[in-house]
């Protein structure tokens, strides 16, 4: 669990200044205690905080704090935990089982555009958080005891211009909620793709070969791999992810991805 700021990767101004929610634009029920596990000294504070308010003021127990940071109360309990929705992508003698926390509609598609598309790095704890809950609550955690989770990787220049990987914030928060450790040294991108968003079924396949490698030579550990996106569409950008990290020597052909949603 993340006992300060420094681990989520957020600018502290974040917890200063007061956030909108990203759907209705009023102010989130936000407090920077809630940052912090209910072990933490700073989140049993909070607790006893909760325990001393009076009933009355408190709506007879009812949260008074939403669970997310750039989303409020009310907006929250619009956006209900989902069932796991599980696809399979096989390919090469090999195959990804994805499991996405809802579909991409509703607040959840809003959610994805903003965060793509107005470069909200915060959003993005919350949709990681969001997918660790729905994945929780659905007991959909691979049951394998060794696990990986591997963000999938921007190009360079992407990375440079936007100032962070979508992906790469989702896994961080969704590894410290599930305890699953993730890995950014074992895959790049190699290849400054086009945006497939526009693209045919045809051009979305083309313009991700050969996209991704390895950043090392060889593996030097036996383990399940999950990859992880925001949203999965075609499946062909976690193909190719798992393209290069087949591993003929362990037998490493199976493959996990985890997705905020799915383009039904």
């Amino acid at each position: 669990m993340a006992k300060s700021i420094l681990e989520l990767e957020l600018d502290p101004g974040a917890f200063v200044l007061e956030e909108l929610c990203r759907l209705c634009r009023k102010p989130v029920e936000n407090d920077f205690l809630r940052s912090f596990s209910e072990d933490a000294p700073a989140g049993k504070l909070l607790a006893f905080l909760n325990r001393m308010l009076p009933v009355e003021q408190c709506e007879k127990k009812a949260p008074r704090y939403s669970p997310y940071l750039t989303i409020c109360l009310h907006c929250s309990s619009s956006l209900d935990l989902d069932k796991v929705r599980e696809s399979k992508l096989d390919f090469d003698d090999a195959s990804i089982t994805v499991l996405s926390a809802g579909s991409y509609k509703g607040l959840l598609r809003d959610l994805i555009r903003t965060c793509k598309y107005m470069d909200d790095k915060l959003l993005a704890v919350d949709l990681g958080r969001y997918l660790a809950k729905c994945l929780i609550a659905n007991s959909s955690l691979p049951q394998e005891k060794l696990l990986y989770l591997i963000p999938v990787p921007l190009h360079r220049k992407r990375l440079n211009k936007r100032g962070f990987n979508q992906a790469l914030v989702l896994a961080k928060e969704l590894g410290r909620l599930t305890n699953i450790p993730v890995r950014v040294d074992l895959l790049k991108r190699i290849k400054d793709t086009t945006p497939q968003f526009g693209l045919s079924l045809e051009e979305r396949r083309t313009n991700l070969e050969g996209a991704f490698a390895l950043s090392k030579t060889n593996r030097d550990d036996v383990s399940t791999i999950v990859l992880v996106d925001d949203l999965f569409t075609t499946g062909n950008t976690l193909i190719e992810c798992a393209r290069p990290l087949i591993d003929s020597k362990s037998g490493q052909r199976r493959f996990y991805a985890f997705t905020v949603c799915r383009a039904d």
